[in-house]
């Protein structure tokens, strides 16, 4: 479950995890590859749309997104050089209200999906299996 601190004027907006307080919300992750200086290309599908969720869900589990100032564990200057490795690659938009958790709507395919298929970020290389983002081993 995720709450949205309140927000505080000069400071940016946060997200925590509050079993008791906070809204329900799910992430579901895939890890595609792992690279040899310890990161991972992951996969990640919010079926709900909390503030941050994926920044915060990869966050609690241990597993900061690289440039991420706000939740992970980045300095001002690896933020420099590495600006937040997080990209939609794919945007899908259900005009319902309540898709079901397996990604139907009423327990049928929803056809009324608005997708699009989005540009790759400044400084990512293509490759055709996976998007490969530059960053240094400690």
């Amino acid at each position: 479950p995720l709450r949205v601190e309140r927000h505080r004027p000069g400071q940016p907006l946060t997200t925590v995890v509050d079993v008791v307080d906070g809204k329900p919300s799910t992430t579901r992750f895939w890890a595609l590859r792992r690279f040899h200086d310890g990161t991972t290309l992951v996969l990640c599908r919010p079926i709900t749309g909390r503030t941050h969720q994926i920044r915060v869900h990869l966050s609690a589990l241990g597993c900061p997104i690289v440039g991420d100032a706000l939740y992970g564990d980045s300095t001002t200057e690896d933020v420099q050089e590495f600006p937040i490795c997080l990209h939609a690659a794919v945007y899908a938009i259900c005009p319902r209200q309540h898709p079901t958790d397996d990604g139907t709507c009423d327990g049928a395919p929803c056809e009324d999906v608005a997708r699009a298929v989005l540009p790759l970020p400044v400084g990512a290389k293509e490759r055709p299996d996976v998007v490969v983002y530059r960053s240094t081993a400690d």
